[in-house]
């Protein structure tokens, strides 16, 4: 998971964007490992950010914790 944000921050520059607004349910298991149909990730240069259905806290705490910032 974390070499996928790794990968998609090193874009950032030759693109020339400060971040990346991630939304859909693919985009999200992509990203996290597990499903969430009405969730956003932010991805920043030095932070993530996974706005999460209230639903979804629980794992997404467990699931994300260290690499996300995770919203609900």
């Amino acid at each position: 998971m974390l070499q996928k944000l790794e990968n998609l921050r090193a874009k950032f520059d030759p693109l020339g964007i400060d971040a990346c607004l991630i939304t859909g349910a693919i985009s999200h298991r992509y990203f996290t490992g597990f499903d969430n149909p009405d969730a956003t990730l932010l991805v920043c240069q030095e932070r993530a950010y996974a706005i999460e259905d209230f639903r979804y806290e629980e794992i997404a705490q467990t699931t994300l914790h260290g690499i996300y910032n995770v919203i609900s």
